[in-house]
């Protein structure tokens, strides 16, 4: 694969994020911020070879217009985790969670029914909101 300075760039910034959801705007501005010429066009066509190469997974959510990308890091249960959309401000929040194996195995045993915890969305208040909404 032929590595150019611009996709080191963008990897590294996937990297930091530590799984964290990103969309390709926040990060062009993340570059314009730190005055590091990488274009937006750039950034949309390193992220789709990365989601072809397996490296970053792409999430396109009901109710929220941009894609968001997640950088795959080996040591990351790729499977197993949720996806939280705050239905107040639109946060997206990656959830791993114990509970998440049983409740697949519940619904598989139980229901007949096999999960994909990875394309499974739940909607709701996050803690910020929730805080907001009881003052």
């Amino acid at each position: 694969m032929y590595k150019t300075r611009q996709r080191e760039a963008i990897m590294e910034y996937l990297l930091s994020l530590k799984g964290e959801h990103v969309t390709a705007d926040e990060i062009y501005q993340y570059f314009q911020q730190r005055r590091i010429s990488v274009g937006l066009t750039t950034i949309y066509r390193n992220l789709d070879r990365m989601v072809d190469e397996g490296l970053v997974k792409k999430f396109n959510i009901e109710g929220i217009s941009k894609a968001c990308f997640q950088f795959l890091d080996k040591e990351m249960n790729r499977d197993e985790h949720l996806h939280l959309i705050c239905e107040n401000c639109g946060e997206l929040i990656h959830l791993e969670c114990r509970f998440v194996e049983k409740l697949s195995q519940h619904m598989a045993s139980e229901h007949s029914f096999i999960l994909k915890p990875e394309k499974s969305i739940f909607y709701g208040l996050c803690e910020s909101c929730m805080k907001t909404a009881k003052k």
